[in-house]
């Protein structure tokens, strides 16, 4: 009888010790049904002294009502909060916290943030989760709803002379002068976005018809460039082509392939278009003006 007591106690305790490894699986039963709908850090590298655009939003899905919520995004060591959308985010070493009050069924938590690199190179994870307070029904109890990881990778010398990336708004960034046989430089353009992620990869042609117009002999290097789409204002880009004497800017994207013709307009019309140009003997210099579409540029 001892024994069956004992084999009946150990069943016992083996069917809590499993019922209490499921619940910690999948969590409370009155767990907050606020769901993560993406996060995201642009562009996905950026110069050593570079910004960053962190985006994350939540939704709340649950009939309760919950207090003091906030949005927490831990950022690397020794990076700053430039600015944020909505504003009032504040910074305490690692921590950025930006209050978002009471939270009720069907609202959505959005939280943009512009953070300054403070130059350490390599992969820099950037980590955000919505924290909510419940009611009265269990007053005090914190609950952590976290985005998914992100990160950006911060060049190291050597890769920024050939890479560029920076999220700009005004400021004019762009890739190691004289380090090769071509230099980007990119201004963003002012608007009421915190900034523009824009990223600059340049690199010799692998032969002469690589994305080059049918019937053209293209000799310069491929210069590709990303960013967001802006409507509004143009990207302005500089981009030089040394050891050359083409006198030809071949823009190849989804939209299509064609050569840039000059604008007639200020505002990018045609998408792309050129402001200035000026040639030498062994260098070609274009002033264009883009509004985003992920091109190609060569000549």
């Amino acid at each position: 009888m001892r024994k069956s007591g004992a084999v009946r106690i150990g069943i016992v305790l083996l069917l809590a010790i499993i019922a209490a490894g499921v619940f910690a699986v999948v969590g409370r039963a009155d767990d907050p049904n606020i769901v993560s709908l993406g996060s995201s850090a642009k562009p996905a590298f950026i110069d050593p002294n570079g910004f960053v655009l962190w985006s994350a939003s939540w939704q709340d899905n649950d009939n309760r009502t919950f207090t003091h919520a906030r949005v927490e995004i831990t950022i690397p060591a020794g990076w700053t909060l430039d600015s944020s959308d909505p504003s009032g985010c504040t910074r305490t070493g690692t921590l950025v916290q930006c209050e978002k009050g009471t939270l009720h069924f069907g609202d959505v938590v959005s939280q943009s943030v512009r953070l300054h690199s403070d130059g350490d190179t390599g992969d820099q994870p950037i980590l955000g989760s919505l924290i909510v307070y419940e009611g009265p029904g269990n007053p005090g109890r914190a609950n952590r709803i976290p985005a998914d990881p992100t990160s950006t990778r911060v060049l190291t010398p050597t890769e920024h002379q050939n890479q560029a990336g920076d999220c700009s708004s005004g400021d004019t960034f762009g890739t190691t002068a004289g380090a090769g046989n071509s230099e980007t430089t990119a201004t963003g353009p002012a608007t009421n976005a915190l900034c523009t992620p824009i990223t600059i990869i340049e690199r010799p042609r692998n032969n002469p018809s690589e994305f080059c117009l049918q019937g053209v002999t293209c000799v310069n290097d491929i210069v590709t460039t990303d960013a967001a789409q802006v409507p509004t204002a143009p990207i302005q880009l500089m981009i030089i082509f040394r050891q050359t004497t083409s006198h030809d800017l071949i823009f190849t994207s989804s939209v299509g392939q064609f050569e840039v013709l000059a604008c007639t307009d200020p505002n990018a019309s045609p998408d792309a278009c050129w402001t200035d140009r000026r040639f030498r003997q062994q260098s070609a210099t274009w002033f264009v003006n883009w509004s985003g579409v992920d091109p190609t540029w060569t000549g």
